[in-house]
């Protein structure tokens, strides 16, 4: 039918052939008196599509590149680019930033660490947080292309959320907690509002999980928000931002977490 394919009947036919290419006629529709037969409109409607992607593709070239005989001159191609997509490239390197701030958060200060948490090591917590980003960069190349780059950087922002609640702790849960039985490593710890460890390990878990979602796409963040030109310097940026991440955890941790209340 013809709105399946959008077209409309011509004025007239004359000879077998559609006056007007822009129109196609249909087989349901063919005026028998007029000697057409349905081999020769189907063969106009061949002819239609051929020359309408004709007609499409040499006006587009001429827009775009000025090029001739119906070819595409990409060195004549401008792209358009978007002011926003320097803040998609804000929202992936602060949340790499973070993850690598994150991770190394007590390598600061290791001794303050294991003085609240005794029989547990800094270095321990840390090589867990590097096995599962290990483990999760194996499927963030299948995640990102069955969900698309939009909703695999969401979800991995709210995985890495959770994993610092659970590290930070919240003040009210403390009562549920004691119920359970799920006291802090020690009276340093408690004393101080420290969560248990076991939520330590678990949020490091959910935060070293969520990583690779933010150190493993930017090149296709530049691929698809920057021009050509621009791709080095915003993957560039994006990359840097994990040291920047891992240089702050170290002013920050060592300025602050002096004591278990600083921890």
């Amino acid at each position: 039918p013809s709105a399946v394919y959008g077209f409309t009947q011509p004025t007239a036919i004359s000879n077998g052939r559609v006056r007007n290419h822009n129109l196609a006629i249909l087989p349901s529709k063919i005026n028998t008196d007029a000697g057409v037969s349905k081999s020769i409109a189907f063969e106009s409607l061949s002819r239609f599509r051929t020359h309408k992607n004709k007609i499409y593709s040499t006006s587009r070239t001429r827009l775009n590149s000025e090029a001739t005989n119906g070819e595409v001159d990409y060195t004549k191609l401008k792209p358009k680019v978007y002011q926003k997509r320097w803040v998609q490239l804000g929202y992936l390197s602060v949340l790499a930033l973070l993850s690598d701030w994150i991770c190394f958060s007590v390598a600061a200060s290791p001794s303050t660490f294991e003085a609240a948490y005794a029989g547990h090591s800094a270095a321990t917590l840390i090589d867990i947080f590097l096995f599962t980003n290990v483990a999760s960069c194996f499927f963030v190349t299948d995640t990102v292309s069955k969900y698309g780059l939009d909703k695999a950087i969401k979800g991995a922002s709210a995985l890495m959320a959770v994993g610092c609640l659970l590290r930070s702790g919240l003040s009210f849960l403390d009562p549920i907690l004691s119920s359970l039985g799920l006291v802090a490593a020690d009276t340093a710890a408690s004393s101080s509002g420290l969560v248990p460890y076991e939520f330590i390990l678990a949020g490091t878990v959910l935060v070293g999980a969520a990583q690779p979602f933010f150190q493993c796409t930017p090149p296709m963040l530049s691929a698809t928000w920057f021009a050509s030109d621009e791709r080095a310097k915003s993957t560039a940026i994006a990359l840097n931002f994990n040291q920047i991440g891992i240089a702050t955890a170290f002013l920050v941790g060592g300025g602050m977490a002096t004591s278990a209340e600083g921890l």
